[in-house]
């Protein structure tokens, strides 16, 4: 994983902060998963427009807009669902983009999503109620991530029972610790940072050949500031239709996480082939 490339004090110094948010009130917690989502994991998904082909961006764009809308819409008018349907696809997307491909990466993106519940399965309920506005379908949904989450960590340790100690792996254990540790706010972010976004970021910057982050972050600039705008209309126009402060947050999370998974894999671009090198008569074509 090239989450490996942070320094050990970068992260230890998170968590640390994560620690501390966990320890004082809910609007604290509110506010550092809003910051960690925010400042680490949105930068990710700020270079979607960039890894369009210039050619589709105009549909692309079309279909990304409408489905923020739809993603709001459904989240006011029904937020059991929308909310229902944020867990799903955030557990496909982020076992989708891990890089082992088999039951360990499966079950590492399930525990994103789910470990949070294993230990506070009634603080997580409590909070989709809070959501929802339905005590039932809220304990529902937090009952069915507690035995998701049970089973991707046993999956998890397994895997990491017969793999070597690495640094991807030492990543891996204190990601999930945490998650499952710290209540769920902080818990998630911490593993959705550690695991996900900044493990993409790197990729994307790599894609887009930016030699440094800096120079990756000022090309996806006029992105994060488009993204910034809509987090800011939704707390704005919106913050009446929704649950308070964790209602924006899990809203505008939706509503750019949302398009992100759903909408850029059908538009982005694969790269070119690899020329085939002259068969040989007789033999197999062989790829340079």
């Amino acid at each position: 994983m090239t989450g490996g490339r942070v320094p050990l004090f970068g992260w230890g110094a998170f968590l640390l902060l994560a620690i501390a948010a966990s320890l004082v009130g809910t609007g604290v917690q509110v506010a550092f998963a809003a910051l960690a989502v925010g400042v680490l994991g949105l930068p990710h998904g700020a270079s979607d427009l960039t890894i369009v082909a210039p050619g589709r961006r105009q549909a692309f764009l079309a279909a990304y807009v409408g489905t923020i809308g739809a993603v709001l819409s459904l989240w006011i008018a029904a937020p059991i669902w929308g909310l229902s349907v944020l867990l799903a696809c955030s557990a496909v997307h982020f076992a989708l983009d891990d890089e082992d491909h088999g039951p360990f990466g499966w079950a590492r993106g399930a525990c994103l999503v789910a470990a949070p519940a294993v230990v506070h399965r009634d603080a997580l309920a409590d909070l989709f109620a809070r959501l929802t506005r339905s005590t039932a379908a809220a304990g529902d949904i937090a009952s069915l991530l507690q035995v998701a989450g049970v089973l991707g960590l046993a999956i998890v340790v397994g895997g990491l029972v017969h793999r070597r100690v690495s640094p991807a792996n030492s990543l891996t254990v204190a990601a999930l610790v945490a998650a499952v540790a710290l209540p769920p706010l902080t818990g998630f972010a911490v593993g959705f940072v550690m695991l996900h976004a900044w493990r993409q970021t790197q990729e994307r910057r790599d894609e887009l050949r930016c030699p440094t982050m800096g120079a990756y972050l000022l090309r996806v600039a006029p992105v994060l500031a488009g993204a910034a705008v809509v987090l800011l209309g939704i707390a704005t126009t919106l913050a009446g239709r929704l649950a308070g402060d964790v209602g924006i947050l899990f809203a505008g999370i939706a509503a750019l996480a949302m398009p992100h998974m759903l909408v850029t894999p059908i538009w982005h671009r694969r790269p070119a082939p690899l020329p085939l090198r002259r068969r040989p008569r007789g033999g197999v074509a062989i790829r340079l």
